[in-house]
């Protein structure tokens, strides 16, 4: 996982799901899948880029019940 510094760097900054991610990474989906947006497209990155998300949801997350 790299050195010492990266770990606690992963621990300190790490992220956390919460209903804005999703409603952000689904809407991007959305509207790649739904609309034929590109990935990489003006529109998508408007809703993606302010956080540094990508529009891949984790399926593990389904497994938790988490409720936000």
């Amino acid at each position: 996982m790299g050195m010492v510094l990266d770990m606690n760097q992963r621990v300190a900054r790490g992220r956390t799901d919460n209903r804005r991610r999703q409603q952000r990474v689904d809407e991007a989906r959305r509207l790649i899948f739904e609309l034929g947006a590109p990935v990489d497209g003006s529109r998508v990155k408007a809703i993606l880029n302010e956080e540094s998300y990508v529009p891949i949801r984790v399926s593990i997350m389904g497994l938790f019940s988490i409720r936000f």
